[in-house]
């Protein structure tokens, strides 16, 4: 984890926000978000993208990544210290949905990364909760 590679596209994508130790779960958010941030890329076999958020602890962020019917891309989350987080691993043509709540401040790392099936288009998506 010592070599990222920071794709950001038009956009900064290092956010102070607020969030407990992860969490991850696949079921609809039970309270309002507010989208902060979201990128579009492209992703064929053997890629893998990485992206760097900035989280304050005390507030559950949402990564969303939207794939393209017949894809299979995943997400894991990582903190400072290269501990996985959170992750989504569903199926081809399921969207991911990773929450997590940061129980301190500091730098995360967001890897997105081909799976199987169909090259196309992802797209990332950082909700906050308000």
């Amino acid at each position: 984890m010592n070599t990222f590679k920071t794709k950001l596209i038009g956009m900064v994508l290092v956010l102070v926000l607020v969030g407990t130790l992860a969490s991850v779960t696949y079921t609809a958010r039970a309270q309002p978000f507010v989208k902060v941030a979201e990128t579009r890329d492209s992703m064929h076999p053997s890629d893998v993208d990485w992206f760097t958020v900035t989280l304050e602890g005390g507030v559950t962020y949402s990564f969303d990544l939207i794939v393209r019917w017949g894809s299979d891309f995943d997400i894991k989350v990582y903190d400072e210290n290269g501990n996985l987080v959170g992750s989504g691993t569903n199926g081809r043509g399921e969207d991911e949905e990773v929450f997590v709540t940061p129980s301190w401040t500091g730098t995360f790392e967001v890897k997105v990364y081909y799976y199987a099936g169909t090259s196309t288009n992802y797209d990332l998506q950082l909700w906050r909760e308000l």
